[in-house]
């Protein structure tokens, strides 16, 4: 943490927090009463990600757990907040996407009200300046705003060749409805994927690295990320390059 903060003072550091899904073994033992089971039984995976597996937000234990996780961090002074994985307000995530098509485990009211609770008990208990981050890709928190500094748009490609006119309205119709309406201090992140087939630094690759570069700088406060929009099963996602723009 000081090397960091030594080479840059002005670094956000965010703690993850797992509300929907933890590691087997390094997080919960596999007779922890509060996994996701499939009709079979067994430990329902978390959409492609080995070793990790869905948890019961909706129980209102894993709620205590997870609201637990978030204030020690706040108060152990070394975060400027915490970043949710998986928030999205329009539909369930504890989903089995083994199968297609994909189930609900637990219903998408229920999940939803759960977060919801989640964010408010954390809100309480901690500064007004601690930061709380939400992946909810391309979809608008309009439940949670009271309580959330950010959005981090996972924006995902729209084709193979990457983004449509109408996905970027949609991206920046969201972008725009989130600086106007999130809590302060706000951190909205923006995130382009790539086009896997070409290389990080192709010239189509660097062209909507710039087109997501503007956006963020022109509409937000320019919290921006361009990955290499790969995602190999059970090893990483999310790659990055730098670019000189």
């Amino acid at each position: 943490m000081d090397e960091l903060r030594a080479k840059n003072p002005n670094v956000i550091l965010l703690a993850e927090v797992r509300q929907r899904d933890a590691h087997l073994h390094t997080q919960y033992p596999e007779d922890w009463p509060y996994w996701v089971r499939g009709e079979n039984g067994n430990l329902v995976e978390s959409s492609g990600y080995a070793g990790i597996y869905l948890i019961d937000t909706t129980d209102p234990k894993v709620q205590d757990i997870i609201v637990q996780q978030a204030v020690a961090i706040a108060k152990c002074g070394l975060y400027d907040g915490i970043f949710f994985d998986w928030l999205l307000e329009d539909g369930g995530s504890l989903r089995d996407f083994s199968v297609h098509p994909a189930p609900f485990l637990r219903p998408p009211e229920a999940e939803r009200e759960a977060r919801l609770a989640i964010l408010q008990r954390i809100r309480q208990a901690v500064p007004d300046d601690f930061l709380i981050l939400c992946n909810q890709t391309r979809t608008k928190l309009k439940l949670s705003a009271p309580y959330v500094n950010g959005a981090f748009m996972e924006t995902f490609q729209d084709y193979e060749g990457g983004y449509t006119y109408s996905g970027l309205a949609e991206i920046e119709s969201t972008l725009l409805w989130s600086e106007n309406n999130l809590r302060e201090p706000q951190i909205n992140c923006l995130e382009g994927w790539g086009i896997p087939t070409e290389p990080p630094d192709s010239p189509i690759n660097q062209r909507w690295m710039r087109v997501f570069t503007t956006m963020s700088l022109t509409l937000s406060d320019g919290f921006i990320l361009y990955n290499d929009g790969r995602k190999i099963y059970g090893e990483y996602d999310h790659q990055h390059w730098w670019y000189d723009f």
